[in-house]
This record gives C-alpha cells, structure tokens and sequence, in this order.
C-alpha cells in the first residue's frame, strides 16, 4: 500500500536547469520574433511615457503663466 505522499500521476516541479534547458532549445527565428516583440512594446511604453512628461511640463507652465498674469485688471484707457 503507497503512503499519503506517493502519488499514481508522476508530479514534475519546473526547475531553474529545466528552464535554462527549454530556452536553449528555442530556435533563432523564435528568439528574433521575441526580440522584436519585446522592442515595440518598450517602444510604445517609452512613448506613453514621453507623452505623459511632456503633457505634464506643459500644462505646468500654462498654470504658471496664467498665475502670472494680473487678476481683474481689464485694459485702462489711456
């Protein structure tokens, strides 16, 4: 009679060397495509990102400019 911790379905942990060994097998093209992959998608965060500090810098020096500007007083007659 098998104990509590034997099983009849052999259960395999993924280890670091299984790992190591899966990505050794993927092919060139496979490791181009993932490359590519993973360029236009730090491409498109890089981009998010630039848009966001660029909206922010310049919706900061609107603030400014509109604080700068004197409050009620309308063009005198001269």
């Amino acid at each position: 009679m098998k104990d509590a911790s034997e099983s009849d379905t052999p259960c395999r942990e993924l280890s670091n060397e299984d790992a190591m060994n899966s990505l050794e097998q993927m092919t060139l093209e496979d490791s181009r495509g993932l490359g590519r992959k993973r360029a236009r998608k730090n491409l498109l965060v890089m981009l998010l990102l630039v848009g966001f500090v660029g909206a922010v810098f310049f919706a900061s020096f609107g603030h400014i400019v509109s604080e700068m500007r004197p409050a009620g007083v309308e063009s005198q007659p001269e």
